[in-house]
């Protein structure tokens, strides 16, 4: 961000926003920059990055100390369900019927990747595929990662057509 540096009037509100509760991109808009510009700066200057990591954290911390204060009376069981849905998704959070978990999909690359094993016998052909599922289990744990790659393939892959997984 050479020629667009924020100011220390621009940081300050940034760390004062976020420490509500909102979130970088809200910052960035109501400090007059762009998100980029916000994250480059976040990486150029250590101090800011620790002081707005510390609002964001503290933001959450009040949140958090509201949902156990609310959980310890019996009839707020609700603030408890609500912790722990979001706290541990994958064993908490309802789900749609026929949902698939990332625990379900990675079940489901490995029994691939046995059926794979036994099936196909060229020793290149065998690894090439049982690589690129072990790169997608890997992916499943980087969601980032997962999106890039998918978006990627869809630009290598505008022909293919969409994979479907069954949901029994």
């Amino acid at each position: 961000m050479t020629n667009n540096v924020m100011s220390a009037e621009q940081k300050r509100e940034a760390v004062l926003i976020v420490s509500v509760g909102c979130d970088r991109e809200t910052a960035a808009r109501y400090v007059g920059c762009r998100l980029e510009q916000l994250n480059e700066e976040l990486a150029n200057d250590g101090s800011f990055a620790a002081e707005l990591r510390h609002a964001e954290a503290g933001s959450e911390l009040t949140h958090m100390r509201n949902i156990q204060q609310a959980a310890r009376d019996e009839r707020h069981w609700r603030a408890s369900v609500w912790w722990l849905e979001r706290r541990l998704p994958e064993r908490y959070a309802r789900r749609e019927a026929g949902s698939v978990t990332r625990r379900d999909l990675l079940r489901f690359l490995g029994s691939v990747a046995s059926g794979v094993a036994a099936a196909v016998r060229n020793e290149e052909d065998r690894q090439r595929v049982l690589d690129s599922l072990g790169e997608l289990a890997e992916a499943l744990n980087d969601p980032l990662h997962l999106e890039t790659t998918s978006s990627m393939s869809e630009v290598e892959d505008d022909d293919r057509t969409e994979a479907t997984c069954p949901t029994t």
